[in-house]
């Protein structure tokens, strides 16, 4: 599924707001990346950024246009202040129900919150998998199986889990051959030099790389887990907030972008700067910077 364009009008300080994404990747080079990315949130009813917005108003109107299972949808969400939510108007090219559009989206609640990339707070991606393997020490039963759809409890989920933590081979961290990023038995992610075998601490902008390869591994693995449940459900976008102003600008951020690309999912990167070395505003240039990663 990708995001071809869209119009933002009344959302937080964004008065109006309108461009097309390239359909692989888009860098949003705003002051109001935030509320774009949560109007992204709203189009596809992700409840976890939808509760981030602060002040729904009734001329609040967010539009766009989107591709999936080769049809094109168009989308309205209106605001109603005093429901403090959106209504949606869905109409589409061809033959699909436009009422169905929504449930080739679905997902659980585990996998929207991974769509978001953010490196700050208490729950770390790299922690995430030691959560799964000990969740009936960590939250309820039927809590667990409510964030994971109700896949989380099965035997599925146990074995698909298991086998993943044992296959996970141990890979270079990208911008230094001499370190290796590992995940461990028990289900948390570490990064240690390759000879001799030692934990390393990281600094902050190398802990920022290391979180988002823990959390391009935990898609991968829900990938896994949706080929099993075999459902059809289309990718939604990978939101990258946060990731360029936390690390060092001597990091080269492409090889991350393109490991990315793995995922084959849409992806959208907030930075306020120009960190490739592009004025990166305006859709041409999204393009350029397309063309240097391939």
């Amino acid at each position: 599924m990708t995001i071809k364009n869209m119009r933002i009008k009344k959302l937080e300080n964004i008065d109006l707001y309108e461009s097309p994404f390239n359909p692989v990747l888009t860098i949003l080079n705003e002051k109001n990346n935030d509320s774009i990315f949560k109007a992204i949130g709203v189009i596809l009813k992700n409840d976890s950024v939808v509760r981030r917005i602060v002040d729904i108003q009734d001329d609040t109107v967010i539009e766009a246009e989107l591709e999936a299972e080769g049809f094109t949808y168009r989308i309205a969400a209106t605001g109603s202040r005093a429901e403090k939510a959106f209504s949606y108007a869905i109409s589409s090219d061809g033959d699909p129900p436009e009422k169905d559009f929504y449930h080739i989206l679905k997902r659980s609640t585990e996998e929207e919150n991974l769509s978001w990339f953010w490196p700050v707070g208490t729950e770390r991606y790299s922690e995430r998998f030691l959560f799964y393997r000990a969740s009936g020490n960590r939250c309820s039963e039927e809590d667990f199986f409510a964030l994971t759809g109700g896949i989380g409890r099965t035997r599925t989920f146990r074995a698909c889990l298991s086998d993943y933590l044992k296959q996970c081979n141990p890979e270079q961290f990208i911008h230094d051959e001499n370190l290796i990023l590992r995940l461990m038995p028990a289900g948390n992610f570490i990064v240690e030099k390759r000879m001799p075998s030692q934990k390393v601490l990281l600094g902050e902008s190398d802990r920022c790389l290391f979180e988002f390869l823990c959390f391009l591994k935990l898609n991968e693995f829900w990938g896994k887990i949706e080929e099993i449940r075999d459902f059809h459900h289309e990718k939604t976008p990978l939101m990258i907030a946060g990731l360029v102003n936390t690390i060092d600008v001597s990091k080269d951020l492409m090889p991350y972008l393109t490991l990315a690309q793995k995922q084959k999912r849409q992806i959208f990167v907030s930075t306020m700067m120009s960190d490739f070395g592009l004025p990166i505003g305006e859709s041409k240039n999204n393009a350029n910077l397309y063309r240097r990663m391939l």
